[in-house]
C-alpha cells in the first residue's frame, strides 16, 4: 500500500508499484511493500498446506508455522499507513477517502467471491448473500465466501470509522505511547490463543489497526530513529522465526507484536537492498491480490480433482503458481482500473464542485 511521504523515492517507473503509486497519486516507502509481499506468501502457503508437509517432514514432530499471526502484522502495518496517509493529505474528506477506500478494496473482493462461490456451494451459507454483498459476514461471526477476506471486512470499515471520529480526538502525547503498550498487549494475548489453535477475529482488527496508528504517532513525534537494513533484516528474521516455533511454544506468540512493530519502525526508514528490490515490490504490489487470489484456485482444484489435491506437492506448486497468475491479472485487470476509477470519480466531482462554486458566467 502507498503512502505520503515527500521524503521516500518513487518505485521505480515500470513496475506494478509505480503503476500504483499512479493511481494512488501518493509516494511510498518501499520496504513496508516487500514486507507485506512476502507476508502475503506466507499466508498462501498456510492455505496450500505447507504445515501439512512439514509435520510429514518431520515426523510430526514439528507442527509447523503459525502464519495466521501474519494478519496481525498486516492490520499494524495498514494502521501506520494509513494513518500517515491521513496526516500528509491536504483534502481530509470523508466521501474522497471513502470513495478510495471502496474502489481500492472491493473490487477484487467482489470478483474473487464471485470465483470462489461455484467451489463453496455444498458448504456455503447462502442466507448469508446479502451480508457478503456489503462485505459484512464476519459481523454475523462467520467467514465469507473467501475465508481470508474475513480481514477485509475490518480494512474497510475501521479505517472508515477512525476518520470519521478523528478529527475530534485530541489525544495528549504523553498518552500515545501508554495505549500502544496496551493494544499490542491485547494483540500479544489474542497471539497467545492464536497459535494454541483458537479462532479470533473481532479483536485483532482494532486493536492491531489502532497499534499501527499509534505507532506512527509516535514515529512522528520523536526525534530519534532506529532504523538499518540490518535491523529491519533481523527483525524480520525473528518475526518469521516466532511464527516457525509458536505452535510447539504458543506463549511465542506474544512476542509478535511487539517485533512487528519495532519492524514496520525501522522498515519506514531506511530503505532495504532486499525488502526494496524490484522483486519484492513486485511482489508487495501483488500482495493484495495475492491474499485474495489463492483461496480460488485451491478451492477450485479441490472440486476438480478432490480432497486428495491438498497431499500432493507437485499439485500444491501447480496452484501456487496459478494463484500468483491469477494475482497479476486481478492487479492489471480489476485493482488498478479499480483505483483509477475511483480518482476518475474524484476528478468529475471536484470539477463539478468547482464548476458550482464558479456560478453562471
Amino acid at each position: 500500500m502507498t503512502i505520503a511521504d515527500p521524503t521516500s523515492p518513487l518505485a521505480p517507473e515500470g513496475t506494478l508499484a509505480a503503476h500504483r503509486d499512479a493511481a494512488f497519486e501518493l509516494r511510498h516507502r518501499p520496504d513496508l511493500d516487500g514486507i507485506r509481499g512476502v507476508l502475503a506468501c506466507n499466508v498462501m502457503l498456510l492455505h496450500f498446506g505447507i504445515n501439512r508437509f512439514a509435520g510429514r517432514a518431520t515426523g510430526g514432530a514439528w507442527p509447523g508455522f503459525v502464519f495466521d499471526l501474519c494478519v496481525d502484522v498486516f492490520f499494524l502495518l495498514s494502521g501506520f499507513v494509513l494513518t500517515s496517509s491521513y496526516l500528509a493529505s491536504r483534502d481530509r474528506s470523508f466521501s474522497r477517502f471513502a470513495i478510495k477506500r471502496f474502489f481500492r478494496l472491493v473490487p477484487v473482493f467482489y470478483v474473487t467471491t464471485l470465483l470462489v462461490l461455484p467451489s463453496a456451494a455444498t458448504i456455503y451459507h447462502f442466507e448469508h448473500m446479502p451480508a457478503e454483498v456489503v462485505m459484512g459476514v464476519p459481523f454475523l461471526d462467520s467467514m465469507p465466501a473467501n475465508y481470508p477476506a474475513w480481514s477485509i471486512t475490518w480494512e474497510f470499515y475501521l479505517p472508515l470509522l477512525a476518520f470519521l471520529v478523528a478529527p475530534y480526538l485530541r489525544l495528549p502525547g504523553v498518552l500515545v505511547a501508554p495505549l500502544l503498550l496496551a493494544c499490542l498487549a491485547g494483540l500479544a494475548i489474542a497471539d497467545v490463543q492464536i497459535a494454541e489453535g483458537t479462532r479470533i477475529y473481532a479483536v485483532r482488527a482494532p486493536l492491531g489497526l489502532a497499534a499501527g496508528a499509534l505507532l506512527f504517532h509516535l514515529y512522528r513525534e520523536k526525534d530519534w530513529r532506529f532504523s538499518s537494513p540490518g535491523l529491519t533484516y533481523a527483525l524480520f528474521a525473528a518475526t518469521i522465526a516466532t511464527m516457525t516455533f509458536a505452535a510447539a511454544l504458543p506463549w511465542l506468540g506474544a512476542i509478535v507484536p511487539a517485533l512487528a512493530a519495532a519492524l514496520v519502525w525501522s522498515a519506514a526508514g531506511q530503505p532495504s537492498p532486499i525488502f526494496s528490490s524490484r522483486p519484492l515490490q513486485w511482489l508487495g504490489a501483488l500482495s493484495y491480490t495475492i491474499y485474495m487470489a489463492h483461496i480460488p484456485v485451491l478451492q477450485t482444484m479441490k472440486t476438480f480433482f478432490g480432497e486428495g489435491v491438498a497431499d500432493d506437492p507437485l499439485a500444491m506448486l501447480a496452484g501456487i503458481g496459478l494463484s500468483f497468475l491469477l494475482a497479476v491479472a486481478l492487479t492489471r485487470l480489476v485493482e488498478l482500473p479499480g483505483i483509477r476509477l475511483g480518482n476518475l470519480l474524484l476528478q468529475n466531482l471536484a470539477a463539478r464542485k468547482a464548476a458550482q462554486q464558479a456560478g453562471p458566467l
